[in-house]
């Protein structure tokens, strides 16, 4: 089920949300300020998966450390490993999928290189090399390349919805409307102990 519009989401209602894209798209971002207006628990799978001397979890070890963190009651999940995106999925209550255009999400990419990243490892540093470039090709080609296989495998869970903002605009609405709901929800609440 897809959602277009922003207001009739009831953001309240969900307790497992799973935040996917390209790289550079602001899903970090987005989970940062989604995990603040809700105060659901977050997970950069970024700081999962590396380990220091860059080196990662690999395997069978990477889709067990994944499955437990699913099976969480409540959280916030940003990244794309889409070797564990159905795992997430058959846990998750909401998909919300960072669709910018290819040149934003680069730019995005670009702009973090050499800066302290809250969804990376202390120990993680990106340097200028052959991986960095195929990094930012793999950003760049994401929307043709693996969008399709990703919204595929999401139309295989239809009773999980999903939010597919195509702008960093739209990803912006979907947050602010966010916001807005769960501080009625809260005034609503506060009105409501104050008249009993």
């Amino acid at each position: 089920m897809k959602h277009d519009v922003l207001e009739d989401l009831n953001l309240s209602a969900y307790r497992r949300i799973m935040i996917i894209g390209a790289p550079g798209s602001g899903k970090s971002r987005a989970a940062r300020r989604l995990a603040s207006i809700t105060g659901l628990p977050l997970i950069h799978l970024d700081n999962e998966y590396w380990l220091p001397d860059n080196r990662h979890v690999e395997g069978e070890e990477w889709q067990s450390r994944v499955a437990g963190l699913a099976e969480g009651e409540s959280w916030i999940i940003d990244g794309n490993y889409s070797g564990t995106m159905e795992i997430r999925l058959c846990r998750a209550e909401l998909a919300v999928c960072l669709d910018p255009p290819p040149l934003v999400s680069l730019m995005g990419v670009l702009s973090r290189r050499g800066k302290p990243r809250p969804d990376m490892p202390d120990h993680f540093v990106e340097k200028l090399d052959r991986d960095y470039l195929e990094f930012c090709i793999y950003s760049l080609t994401f929307r043709r390349r693996k969008l399709p296989q990703v919204l595929r495998l999401c139309e295989m869970h239809p009773e999980v919805p999903l939010l597919h903002l195509k702008s960093r605009a739209q990803t912006d609405a979907f947050l602010d409307a966010a916001e807005r709901e769960l501080k009625n929800i809260n005034n609503s609440q506060e009105k409501n102990k104050d008249e009993q």
